[in-house]
């Protein structure tokens, strides 16, 4: 469908706990994905998507042999086309490890997609937190409706309730250029600390532009106060203000 190159800044926070420690299953709610798992999920490609086939076949016939897969198919023609493509692999369409699924999608990108699982009081939730073909970043007319709905169809299918959960994603526009040290570089302000009433953002030396970014800033985080800080050194290493911090949370 389209080659994904999405840019993004993953904010984790990790809890440090002792090795002797119990971790509560309600202090855990979103399980590492090197922990055991249930199965792994994927979508089958369909239509424009047909070129990732081989690699899907792959993909399946490897799960297969160590865990429970489920495989969601647009279409019976899909699923036929599987099947085939899986057998031609190596793979066995029919192994016991393998679930089929014929229900509505648009893409291959369950990642973004797919719903997010949750522990609570020691039961599986899922979440359905919104999909949107990623603001619309490769094109208005990219198909989402049918990806978006997914994660609540698959809660019915499996017996799990679903939360929808409302998530207002922003496309953060690229305003121009600098040159640093013979190097050119996108403005770009997704480098920044949220601290209790400031933000601070990585600026770029383009004082226009930098002052756009800190009004625009300030329209995502009504009541802070918003500082652009010129690090174009640390810029050229790699990183920000983001990347020098560590905010502790209170309790």
């Amino acid at each position: 469908m389209l080659a994904k190159a999405v840019s993004a800044l993953a904010i984790c926070a990790v809890m440090n706990v002792s090795t002797d420690q119990a971790i509560p299953a309600s202090s855990k709610p979103v399980p590492a994905e090197w922990e055991p798992q249930e199965s792994v999920w994927l979508q089958w490609p369909s239509e424009f998507e047909r070129v990732f086939q081989p690699a899907f076949a792959r993909m399946s016939a490897i799960i297969s042999r160590y865990q429970k897969l489920n495989i969601v198919c647009d279409s019976s023609a899909d699923l036929a086309q599987a099947t085939k493509a899986i057998a031609a692999a190596g793979g066995d369409p029919d192994h016991a490890n393998i679930d089929w699924h014929e229900l509505p999608n648009d893409s291959v990108w369950m990642r973004d997609n797919g719903p997010v699982y949750l522990l609570q009081d020691g039961e599986l939730r899922l979440q359905n937190r919104g999909f949107n073909a990623w603001v619309g970043a490769f094109g208005k007319d990219i198909p989402c409706a049918r990806d978006n709905q997914l994660p609540s169809l698959l809660g019915e299918r499996l017996g799990i309730p679903v939360e929808v959960v409302d998530i207002e994603v922003i496309c953060d526009p690229i305003l121009g250029q600098v040159e640093y040290r013979g190097r050119s570089f996108d403005t770009n302000y997704l480098n920044r600390l949220v601290g209790n009433g400031f933000v601070i953002a990585a600026g770029l030396g383009d004082d226009a532009i930098d002052a756009a970014a800190g009004k625009r800033i300030a329209g995502y985080f009504p009541g802070r106060d918003v500082h652009i800080i010129e690090m174009l050194a640390s810029w050229y290493d790699g990183g920000g203000v983001h990347c020098h911090t560590n905010d502790q949370p209170a309790l």
